[in-house]
């Protein structure tokens, strides 16, 4: 089973960040120095979904 995130600017009107700015990158390389397997698609970040991502999610939204 896989997992998918939107980063969006603007949630409400579904605007995601432009790309120029790498948020999506900036996030994924938190993630992995938290330990975390993802990978950026476009605009979703993408994980396989394990026991262990709850543990380490908390970690890399404060690391950011």
């Amino acid at each position: 089973m896989l997992m998918a995130i939107q980063l969006m600017q603007d949630p409400a009107t579904r605007t995601p960040f432009p790309a120029q700015r790498r948020i999506n990158a900036s996030v994924v390389n938190a993630a992995r120095e938290q330990g975390l397997l993802v990978r950026a698609l476009g605009t979703d970040i993408v994980r396989r979904i394990t026991a262990a991502f709850d543990d380490v999610l908390p970690r890399v939204v404060a690391a950011k």
